[in-house]
């Protein structure tokens, strides 16, 4: 279910979508902000230093968007808590806030406030594959 030092996946399968996301507490106000929504996206956040609880945060945006809707989920590694222990606390919270989603999850991925981190395409499509990793499909100019 994990794996040591690096990412765990929650959810294990394959899921294709726009990519969407942000530091967690943006989030809830961006989908307040320009009603947007999660269907087919695969959204992915990450956990600041500083500022609320990302607990918190998960509560607000599940409050104002169906997070049911989303096609995966990538969430970033916390920079003051266990990858392990990080992992069984977003997996309770998804528990709680969007039970029985059954799209791809993945936690403690190199995104966010951490060195290094690996800058992402926001909004092109993504496919997250518990087998194949994280790949941003491409298409040649012709």
């Amino acid at each position: 279910r994990g794996v040591r030092g690096g990412w765990t996946w929650l959810v294990p399968g394959r899921a294709r979508g726009a990519l969407f996301g942000a530091e967690i507490t943006l989030l809830p106000q961006l989908v307040a902000d320009f009603g947007l929504r999660m269907d087919s996206t695969v959204l992915f956040w990450h956990n600041a230093f500083n500022g609320p609880a990302p607990e918190v945060s998960l509560r607000r945006l599940a409050e104002r968007v169906d997070l049911a809707g989303a096609a995966g989920m990538i969430v970033g590694a916390h920079p003051g808590i266990t990858p392990v222990e990080w992992a069984a606390r977003v997996g309770d919270l998804l528990d709680e806030l969007v039970p029985g989603a059954a799209y791809p999850v993945v936690v403690n991925a190199d995104i966010g406030h951490l060195s290094p981190a690996w800058t992402v395409p926001y909004g092109e499509e993504v496919v997250i594959d518990s087998a194949e990793g994280i790949v941003f499909p491409r298409t040649p100019a012709p």
